[in-house]
């Protein structure tokens, strides 16, 4: 492969958007001695979807309720389960690992294909709820956070989710986000320590 510019002429490494390939790029950029603009304090959260939703809280930002269940499950734990539930690896990317499940086999599959697809083995087990999806932008400029667009996306029921779709910037709650939502994401990502790229909360 032919590089359009000498490496060392380079200045930084930038990937299309997945935990994967940011992985990637923090690992690249380190052993190039490029600078990164994802700060590792704040990388975690990204990462771990349990810290993530136990900040959420610390700001008052709602995340949906789970169920803590041991590995195996057992009887009493399965019991007090409402379901539709959502099952996946606390650390998963890309859907890897994850189920919805509709009764206790449909769960214990789910919990064993989670564990499978998680580095840590530690899982989510979440209320399944639906509803209009819509995802709020900021962007992030040596410390300086704006909102940059909301927007949200109407799926092609029975067909998968991310390949028959239709995206709009008209967003009916983005009232209701602006007066209950807006600085409290703010808040959240300065005290993780974000300072540069962009980062979204998508809502239910």
């Amino acid at each position: 492969m032919k590089l359009i510019y000498p490496l060392d002429e380079a200045y930084a490494i930038f990937a299309g958007i997945s935990e994967f390939n940011l992985d990637r790029v923090k690992d690249l950029s380190e052993r190039l001695g490029l600078p990164c603009y994802i700060e590792e304090a704040a990388w975690k959260y990204a990462r771990d979807k349990s810290a993530f939703k136990k900040k959420c809280r610390e700001f008052g930002i709602p995340v949906v309720d789970e169920y803590i269940v041991p590995d195996p499950p057992g009887a009493k734990e399965l019991a007090a389960i409402e379901y539709p539930v959502v099952v996946k690896p606390v650390d998963g990317t890309g859907n890897k690992g994850l189920s919805i499940c509709n009764n206790e086999k449909e769960l214990i599959a789910g919990c064993r294909r989670a564990r499978e697809n998680s580095e840590s083995g530690n899982i989510l087990i979440e209320r399944y709820i639906t509803g209009e999806e819509s995802w709020h932008f900021y962007f992030l400029a040596d410390g300086v956070i704006r909102h940059i667009y909301s927007g949200c996306v109407f799926r092609q029921p029975g067909y998968p989710s991310f390949l028959y779709l239709i995206g709009t910037f008209a967003v009916t709650e983005y009232h209701e986000f602006n007066e209950q939502f807006y600085e409290k994401c703010i808040a959240f990502l300065k005290n993780i320590g974000c300072k540069n790229g962009i980062a979204w909360f998508q809502t239910i």
